[in-house]
């Protein structure tokens, strides 16, 4: 008995090609989630810098109002001292008694000023208040240290000078401002005389309570530097010197004869996360989500229809075979329109005629086929 045997159809691995498929699907599914997270983190730098920026300028705004009231105040204390300077320039010879009239109107609580001295020739000669501070009285300014630099700038300068914030003898801290005193010159387009210097101490806590710098927007740090008028290179004599370290809003205190350099920042440091920022990060992980979900989806899916498209290949070329080597008769015919899409082997051996005639209306055949299973091929699946 003869047989006819298909070949083989293609198989493959059904484990290996499934494990293979969900690797390749979780790799697009990563890659998909990695590219939105990168999206996401490219907007919420820029979103950061924009918060940055806005968060500057807040500071700098406090930190302009907090300059110009520290400015206004220094101003307003020196412009009293200067104007007790101008009485004395028109009364130079004038006693204990004139100077306390006219500093007991200016050394009270509206003002930060702690206590004033006259010195003609750099001798202090007249104090107020004298109680508490006799022992300053004849102190001569060339012959002090500390006193001296200062003293002799503001004489060879014509200008006012502050020195400190520093520790003052009598306890608390003080700022010393030191207005040099001009006598009209005795004749026409003569020289000035120098008469002698009028010092103030200025209270540096009443200064910073009145300034505002005690009471300051809540959430900011403060930090305020350049001892004597020295500017950024000067040390810090108010709040914590690491503020400056930090990136800080800073502006300049301008003073006579120098300047200070005041610094501000958000007491928890810049670029907090704010609620815009932590919106977008959670709107970033849900789209990560969402995305590594569908490319995951998408990936079995196209897989899914790769292995239906070669299933039915394979079942196609199996019934191509099947029907080829059918030991009988087999065609198909489209009935629309007659025409023959398939026919085997054996039809085409053994029928008589035309191909294109068979089946139709009125086709009789010519001859007819008789098999026995003797000689008929079996065709084994």
């Amino acid at each position: 008995m003869k047989t006819a045997k298909l070949a083989d159809s293609p198989t493959f691995p059904a484990h290996t090609a499934t494990t293979g498929a969900r690797l390749r699907a979780w790799g697009f599914a990563l890659l998909a989630a990695l590219l939105v997270l990168a999206t996401e983190q490219f907007i919420e730098h820029f979103a950061r810098q924009r918060a940055l920026e806005v968060e500057k300028n807040g500071v700098l705004s406090e930190l302009s109002t907090l300059r110009a009231r520290l400015e206004g105040v220094v101003n307003a204390n020196l412009f009293l001292v200067h104007g007790l300077a101008a009485v004395i320039a028109a009364r130079p010879d004038m006693d204990q008694a004139g100077f306390n009239a006219i500093a007991r109107n200016l050394v009270d609580e509206r003002h930060a000023l702690r206590n004033l001295a006259a010195a003609p020739d750099l001798v202090i000669s007249m104090m107020y208040p004298l109680a508490g501070n006799e022992a300053a009285v004849g102190l001569d300014y060339r012959s002090h240290p500390e006193q001296k630099q200062a003293a002799l700038r503001a004489r060879d300068s014509g200008q006012s000078v502050l020195a400190g914030p520093l520790r003052l003898q009598q306890g608390g801290i003080g700022i010393i401002a030191r207005e040099p005193v001009f006598l009209a010159p005795d004749r026409p387009g003569g020289e000035r005389r120098f008469w002698g210097l009028v010092s103030a101490v200025i209270d540096a806590e009443t200064l910073y309570r009145i300034a505002g710098l005690r009471d300051r927007a809540p959430g900011l740090q403060l930090a305020v530097r350049g001892r004597d008028g020295s500017g950024p290179r000067g040390p810090v004599f108010f709040g914590d010197a690491g503020v400056f370290t930090r990136q800080p809003v800073t502006l300049e205190v301008t003073l006579p004869g120098g300047s200070w350099q005041i610094a501000a920042m958000p007491a928890a440091g810049w670029g907090r996360p704010g609620a815009g920022v932590n919106l977008i990060r959670l709107l970033g992980l849900l789209a990560a989500l969402a995305a590594a979900l569908m490319a995951y989806r998408l990936a079995r899916d196209h897989q899914a229809l790769r292995e239906t498209v070669v299933r039915w290949r394979e079942s196609q070329e199996l019934f191509e075979r099947f029907m080829a080597n059918l030991p009988a008769g087999a065609y198909v015919r489209d009935t629309s329109d007659g025409h023959m899409l398939f026919q085997n082997r054996w039809l085409c051996d053994n029928l008589p005629g035309s191909l294109s005639d068979f089946g139709s209306v009125g086709y009789k055949a010519t001859a007819a086929v008789h098999f026995s299973p003797a000689s008929c091929p079996i065709v084994r699946l």
